[in-house]
């Protein structure tokens, strides 16, 4: 199986950068017949070194990331033939993509708009709704998440 791996996340210093970077730390460490190609920002060190993850570094800053997750990401899952592209950080492709794997942390933007500038959270309502009705698989990282 391949898996497109989008680890621009991991520059972040939020929960979703760390568990991004441990996320395919652990991945990369699986004896399973999987071959993953990471994503990742370009200069950040490598989480874990082995024949099962090749990167694929780049540039994160700016609107190259924005750019990638809607439009990069696609052409590059196409052309390695990837089975799965995992995006860790709760927003993914607006438009889906075919093994669109999404994780999804927490709906506090939901559950506690006040903690949020109002744009934030319509963003955020926006942006994780439509990514995760589109997604094949949705991983929740808590009991309260997969309630939500």
């Amino acid at each position: 199986m391949r898996v497109l791996f989008n680890g621009l996340q991991a520059g972040n210093r939020s929960g979703t950068g760390r568990y991004t970077v441990e996320l395919l730390r652990a991945l990369g460490e699986l004896d399973e017949a999987i071959e993953i190609f990471a994503v990742w920002p370009r200069g950040m060190a490598w989480p874990v070194e082995t024949d099962r993850v090749r990167y694929l570094e780049r540039d994160a800053g700016g609107a190259r990331r924005p750019w990638f997750d809607q439009f990069g990401a696609r052409r590059l899952a196409r052309s390695l033939g990837a089975d799965v592209i995992h995006y860790p950080a709760s927003v993914g492709p607006l438009t889906g993509l075919p093994g669109l794997v999404l994780t999804v942390h927490d709906l506090a933007f939901l559950r506690h708009p006040e903690w949020f500038a109002a744009n934030r959270a319509r963003y955020y309502r926006f942006a994780v709704g439509r990514s995760a009705r589109r997604a094949k698989r949705i991983i929740a990282d808590s009991r309260a998440t997969a309630r939500d």
